[in-house]
């Protein structure tokens, strides 16, 4: 499944919606961070974030991610039509994929 087509299909749980209310992040932020935001796989989630070079590849076209920028959509890795939950955050530099080790 293509993270396009996952803004159509994804449903915030209570959680999620509760936080998306406190933290004035609206359902249209959450579905241009599923669409164009990039996409990094965590233990058992997935993290949908928009950051800098999001907003800079969309800069030439009709979407604008400005609004977006920072926001973090956290998706279960076994069922990535429920959204866990939502937050804002510009610092994305601790933001990295987990690396499994061998022993």
């Amino acid at each position: 499944m293509n993270s396009t087509n996952q803004s159509y299909l994804a449903a915030p749980s209570l959680h999620a919606q509760i936080r998306m209310n406190q933290r004035g992040i609206s359902q249209e932020k959450i579905d241009l961070t599923l669409a164009f935001g990039r996409r990094i796989r965590g233990n058992g989630i997935i993290c949908y974030v928009v950051g800098k070079k999001e907003v800079a590849n969309q800069k030439n076209t009709s979407i604008d991610l400005r609004g977006a920028e920072g926001v973090h959509v956290l998706v279960a890795q076994h069922n990535e039509s429920q959204i866990i939950t939502t937050y804002r955050n510009k610092n994305l530099s601790n933001l990295r994929p987990i690396i499994k080790r061998r022993n």
